[in-house]
């Protein structure tokens, strides 16, 4: 099955949650009637915002019927009862909940504030099962298996990835380390679990309070066979569009049967 999905590199920042909004439904005028899918980064709202009764999650929902398109809404802090979560949302073009990720693997400073999730997502759309991700998971071949073994054939990595994320030792070696990190992932999740992988990382410059991060950018989509199908390899702001072809996931099983060896594990 062939779709195209939109991947939103998007520059964040510390506005209102109305600013936030108005640069989403730019991008959403820009990729309708373009694209079948929109994919948009982690934290897209800043970290003073959290989704205490789901009124952002209801204003992307409204959104998706709007555009007729369906929305990865990018992770957004919620709450349940005591216990605060990044979450990320699949949001199909009527407007329904199809999948919901709390975030596993949480980035070192996110471990005194927020709840690390305990289960991966995996959901049937039109497009066949997705999974989510959020960005530190990349790291962790473990979660792309458990949902591999679920079935999923597309996983989506909402992320706000920086080049600090190294910090002094790693840059000290390499400037470009990042980058690194994330392309060699992006290739080796699409490749070893015969899965289409979209990466969807933030933009640009962020600072919050005393803070700064300088992003590291490289979204793209990735697959077995052809390696990196679109890749921006820069950290500026830009959407792109990418078609997708899912018979590539089928084709890739019948020459490695990566999928019926795991049944095995």
């Amino acid at each position: 099955m062939k779709f195209k999905i939109a991947v939103v590199q998007l520059s964040l920042d510390d506005s209102s949650v109305e600013n936030r909004f108005e640069k989403i439904e730019s991008y959403l005028q820009k990729a309708t009637r373009k694209a079948d899918l929109i994919v948009f980064p982690e934290y897209i709202f800043s970290w003073n915002f959290q989704d205490k009764h789901g009124e952002l999650r209801q204003k992307f929902q409204v959104l998706a019927r709007k555009y007729k398109l369906d929305i990865v809404t990018g992770s957004m802090q919620t709450q349940y009862k005591t216990k605060i979560f990044n979450t990320v949302y699949y949001i199909d073009s009527k407007g329904k909940v199809k999948g919901k990720y709390h975030k596993i693997n949480l980035w070192h400073p996110e471990r005194p504030y927020l709840t690390s999730g305990s289960e991966v997502e995996v959901f049937n759309t039109k497009w066949g099962k997705i999974g989510l991700t959020i960005c530190w998971d990349l790291a962790f071949p473990e979660v792309y298996r458990l949902m591999v073994k679920k079935g999923a054939k597309i996983i989506i990595c909402s992320s706000f990835w920086s080049n600090q994320d190294a910090s002094s030792r790693g840059l000290h070696h390499n400037p470009q380390a990042e980058e690194i990190f994330i392309d060699s992932c992006c290739l080796s999740r699409a490749c070893e679990n015969e899965i289409i992988h979209v990466f969807c990382n933030a933009a640009g410059k962020f600072k919050f309070k005393n803070k700064k991060w300088t992003l590291t950018g490289h979204s793209q989509i990735t697959g077995p066979f052809k390696g990196v199908f679109k890749k921006l390899n820069h950290n500026q702001e830009e959407m792109f569009i990418q078609e997708v072809d899912t018979s590539i996931i089928d084709d890739a099983e019948k020459a490695y049967k990566i999928r019926k060896d795991l049944k095995k594990i």
